[in-house]
């Protein structure tokens, strides 16, 4: 691959996409050997009468399916080494080429060079250039595929026109030269504009992700939002359904946030929401841990594979964090709390997210109710959860 039509940062996806796009094409190209081998050799295998010459006809057209059935396995072979590997090596299908390549030439030499075989000659020709124009276009992406698949299709035909009786050999020579080289001329064309269209194609992709980043993040305090954590709560309470692991989810609120905007102002409210955050981003350690800002002050976060008791602690000791901290206005200090509701299930599939989440809000609730600064675990036997949230709904 040639680094200096690839974007570095792309590299690895750009060698990735080339890998498959050449694996596709040489299953076609192989498809396409098979089939003008067979329509060049067998008309002339009918007409031969030369028993010697049908066996050497046959020993070719062998010769032909192996190295066929060869490149195939080949570019199977690369696929499997694809599905481990980012940025698989492309030798596979660059030894495929060679081998098709060098069987076709070798022929060519052996039935040109041998008079049996004169009515064939430009048969071959014909198949041969149009050997070489399909297979400069669809390997046209690698450099070396493209200079590997010419040398070794060609070379042998050159030399059979050097030592064999050809009419107008000489011109002949000139002509498939002249040919050849516009099409590698040309092949380099391709090159330039299938990599530049990758390139173009790998930052749409780029900018399209980061759209989809900035449409999940909250502007005011750079988590999450809402949208992202229903999504991500439903994906994660299927996995703990597949694998029966335990699920949590803290919902949290800052107290009296209405009064801290009407003394303070609802910048120094906004200060608050975003210290909130930075203190809850500080204490989730793990990667699957997921903190969203859902609305206003409340917070939520998503613990999968989370133990009741284990979520707890984490709340609890988010709640002492809060309770500390403070911002400074002026001469005064702005300290605050947060009321936190737990919910905790091994879910089954008739079990639902939604009930996993209006249970934790109904925990909020009840924490609200208790005197605030708490965290409150819900639970499922006590009927009075559901009239607190009938009585904040009032």
């Amino acid at each position: 691959m040639d680094s200096k039509l690839v974007e570095p940062k792309y590299r690895d996806q750009i060698t990735r996409q080339l890998g498959d796009d050449l694996s596709r094409r040489s299953l076609i190209g192989t498809i396409v050997y098979l089939l003008i081998w067979a329509a060049l050799m067998l008309p002339s295998m009918s007409e031969l009468t030369n028993r010697g010459h049908n066996t050497a006809l046959l020993i070719c057209t062998a010769a032909v399916l192996t190295v066929s059935v060869l490149r195939l396995a080949l570019v199977l072979f690369y696929r499997e080494k694809a599905k481990k590997l980012n940025t698989p090596s492309l030798w596979p299908l660059q030894l495929g080429v060679f081998t098709s390549g060098a069987v076709w030439g070798l022929i060519c030499y052996y039935l040109i060079s041998t008079p049996a075989f004169a009515d064939c000659t430009m048969s071959l020709f014909v198949a041969t250039a149009g050997l070489c124009a399909g297979g400069i276009t669809s390997l046209a992406p690698s450099k070396e595929s493209v200079s590997i698949y010419l040398f070794t299709l060609v070379t042998p035909l050159a030399a059979g026109l050097l030592v064999a009786d050809v009419p107008r050999a000489t011109s002949i020579a000139w002509l498939f030269s002249i040919y050849v080289c516009g099409l590698y001329a040309i092949s380099g064309l391709h090159r330039r504009e299938y990599f530049s269209a990758l390139n173009t194609k790998m930052k749409l992709v780029e900018q399209t992700e980061r759209l989809s980043q900035l449409n999940t993040i909250d502007p005011l305090t750079g988590l999450k939002n809402r949208r992202f954590f229903e999504t991500q709560l439903s994906y994660e309470f299927k996995r703990a359904v597949r694998e029966e692991s335990s699920i949590a989810i803290i919902l949290l609120d800052l107290d009296y946030f209405k009064a801290i905007n009407d003394q303070f102002g609802h910048l120094i409210g906004d200060e608050c929401l975003k210290e909130m955050a930075r203190t809850i981003s500080c204490q989730l350690n793990r990667s699957l841990d997921i903190v969203a800002r859902y609305g206003g002050e409340e917070f939520a976060v998503i613990l999968p594979n989370t133990a009741q008791q284990d979520a707890y602690l984490l709340a609890d000791k988010l709640r002492q964090k809060i309770e500390h901290m403070s911002i400074k206005v002026h001469a005064k200090t702005v300290q605050f709390t947060a009321s936190f509701g737990l919910s905790t299930i091994i879910p089954t599939i008739n079990d639902s997210e939604i009930e996993l989440l209006s249970q934790a809000d109904i925990a909020l609730y009840a924490a609200k109710n208790n005197g605030r600064n708490r965290v409150e675990i819900f639970d499922p036997d006590s009927s009075a959860s559901f009239d607190l949230v009938c009585q904040g709904a009032v």
